[in-house]
């Protein structure tokens, strides 16, 4: 994750932990798809401008960090990779407690 900026970090740091509530909660059929940009928003609040996050969503679908359709500006039908969740899974070993505790370095 050396190549992601603070703002790309931040959003998959989300995007994960947003993965692994559905994944725990069995809410979702499939905890790894979102269906666009928009569906996610809400995980940001104001922090970034709809154009911001698609820039960001399209860097993160291009360095292969999610996987999905590039849409005209944006992406959609995504989801964390194999390879992201594969990090994650070793970076934060108690998972959504860890993922938080890292997430409020960034408020």
């Amino acid at each position: 994750m050396d190549d992601l900026t603070k703002n790309q970090k931040y959003v998959i740091l989300q995007l994960y932990k947003e993965y692994l509530s559905n994944y725990s909660s069995g809410k979702n059929q499939n905890p790894n798809y979102f269906p666009d940009a928009s569906y996610i928003k809400h995980l940001f609040s104001d922090r970034f401008s709809d154009d911001e996050l698609d820039d960001i969503l399209l860097s993160l679908l291009h360095k292969e960090y999610i996987t999905g359709y590039k849409d005209e500006d944006s992406v959609s039908e995504f989801g964390v990779s194999d390879k992201t969740i594969i990090y994650m899974e070793n970076k934060f070993k108690n998972g959504l407690k860890d993922i938080l505790t890292f997430l409020s370095n960034f408020m």
